[in-house]
């Protein structure tokens, strides 16, 4: 995981291309498993919505 100077920043990893381990500023970890959740996103992005479903599907070779 990269390390970055966080203002509100969400950090987050990928555990095994099935689950997301987000670290939201200021709150405990979350893991996100299911398809059609939505993952934190900072504030400054607006309103980008972006669910674990979608990430992995633009992960999968051939896609990038």
């Amino acid at each position: 995981m990269v390390q970055i100077p966080t203002k509100g920043l969400t950090l987050a990893e990928f555990l095994d291309l099935a689950e997301v381990l987000a670290y939201p500023a200021n709150q405990q970890p979350r893991i996100f498993q299911e398809p059609d959740q939505v993952l934190p996103t900072p504030e400054f992005i607006g309103n980008f919505k972006l669910s674990v479903g979608e990430l992995f599907g633009w992960l999968k070779p051939g896609n990038i």
